[in-house]
């Protein structure tokens, strides 16, 4: 298995700004950033000055930004990152459990990776925005529903030996991409025992921002 990526390439991140050079910088900082760190995993010194360079923006301003969110992380990690919604909608649903689930299951505790690099654990204590569809989770761009503990179960077993190649946080692959933040399998999908409120259409589409190239 290839380990994850440590540097970023220069003609990648390049390849992702350029698409958002009609968008007015500081609303396109945000989300250049998240595709980046979701392509390669995290966010380098060298893409903080490209990505100034390219905007014309100063760097504090970026590492204003990197620094502020939760999400954003400086140092890569090994394998495919799961990362899960501790919001306070997310949390008095059940979240705190699924953080229990993952302990059990994978023996790391948040920001650490598998000893095997397969896997890492995210936390995030920043709401991702879709209260009623929680607890969330997602991994690669997969985004998956009212997650109970069986159904991290099932989520780890359906990617601890998926292969990852050099890129090893490819952005919304998959059978069940809807887009590029469209929702993975619901809980009835994958079997949990929680009632599901929401419908299989009640997905978000994964619109692009306007102005951006592709």
């Amino acid at each position: 298995m290839a380990e994850a990526v440590r540097v970023i390439p220069p003609d990648g991140a390049q390849e992702i700004l350029h698409r958002y050079r009609d968008v007015d910088p500081m609303e396109a900082m945000i989300p250049a950033l998240q595709e980046i760190q979701t392509q390669y995993g995290f966010i380098s010194e060298a893409v903080v000055n490209q990505m100034a360079e390219t905007f014309g923006i100063s760097v504090t301003e970026i590492y204003g930004v990197v620094t502020f969110y939760s999400f954003f992380r400086f140092s890569p990690v090994g394998g495919r990152t799961i990362l899960t919604c501790e919001g306070t909608s997310c949390y008095v649903r059940g979240a705190g459990k699924l953080r229990e689930a993952i302990y059990d299951r994978l023996h790391i505790t948040a920001d650490e990776s598998t000893s095997d690099n397969r896997l890492a654990f995210l936390p995030m204590s920043v709401c991702i925005g879709a209260c009623d569809l929680g607890p969330l989770v997602e991994v690669e761009g997969q985004f998956y529903t009212h997650v109970d503990p069986t159904k991290m179960n099932a989520i780890i077993d359906q990617w601890i030996d998926a292969p990852t190649g050099e890129v090893a946080h490819a952005h919304g692959s998959g059978p069940n991409d809807m887009g590029a933040y469209g929702y993975g399998p619901t809980a009835a999908e994958l079997g949990s025992a929680l009632p599901v409120e929401a419908t299989a259409g009640e997905r978000r589409s994964g619109n692009a921002t306007r102005g951006i190239r592709g």
